[in-house]
């Protein structure tokens, strides 16, 4: 997927009934293998519409979404899939083949502390995606969520948050970058706490604190210790 900086053609459609529930389709020109560095090295200057080495990217969300309303707490609950024609090259043999992956998430209040502002209160959520070990080093994410909207009184629309997340490692991809009698770490664990300060209507300061158990396969690296402080921006 494009992402900041390395922008790809692409249109999303969005069909919503009046309950709630909704189809979002994506379609875009794919980035090649290896992300930005690889998009860069075909497409230096961002105007080429079908780099080569680049195919036609697939996403569906199918979801039910529903907003805070006095008395109503809201909820949000999608699952979907992602195909990729550009050919990427399995650990086991070598071969090139397209891509693919599923995931499914769900979000809900559980408290609502406000009736003039509905959407204040604690909310818990959790994702599960999920992509072929074969071609992917990451092949299994998990992630878990609590935050909170509002919930100092005199600051309604801040953000706290907590967050969880697990990556397993493709065992496939372990067995091409690991000797056979080295050990090595299956999974990624790592939790962060943040807390989005509304400076000004659009404009977040966000400091966090995170900490990454097993940053990567290697047993020789020990638990990450990371602080960082984010402005953002909204339009």
């Amino acid at each position: 997927m494009s992402y900041g900086g390395f922008a790809a053609p692409g249109i999303n459609v969005r069909v919503r009934s009046k309950a709630g529930f909704y189809n979002k389709f994506g379609i875009q020109r794919s980035l090649p293998p290896g992300g930005a560095t690889a998009e860069n090295g075909v497409n230096p200057g961002g105007f080429r519409f079908s780099p080569p080495g680049t195919g036609v990217l697939l996403i569906d969300e199918i979801g039910f979404n529903r907003a805070s309303a006095p008395g109503t707490k809201s909820a949000w609950v999608r699952f979907g899939g992602i195909h990729n024609s550009t050919h990427y090259t399995r650990f086991s043999d070598g071969a090139q083949k397209d891509n693919w992956a599923v995931f499914v998430a769900a979000d809900r209040q559980l408290t609502q502390t406000d009736p003039a502002k509905p959407f204040r209160g604690i909310y818990a959520g959790a994702t599960f995606n999920y992509a072929p070990p074969e071609q992917k080093l990451f092949t299994q994410y998990y992630e878990g969520r609590v935050y909170g909207v509002g919930l100092i009184k005199s600051r309604p629309f801040d953000l706290a948050s907590l967050v969880t997340t697990y990556n397993v490692y493709s065992p496939e991809g372990l067995r091409t970058r690991v000797p056979t009698n080295q050990s090595f770490y299956k999974g990624t664990w790592a939790a962060t706490a943040s807390y989005a300060y509304r400076a000004a209507a659009g404009i977040y300061i966000q400091p966090g604190l995170g900490v990454t158990v097993h940053p990567i396969f290697s047993q020789r690296f020990r638990p990450a210790l990371n602080a960082y402080l984010s402005l953002i921006t909204l339009f």
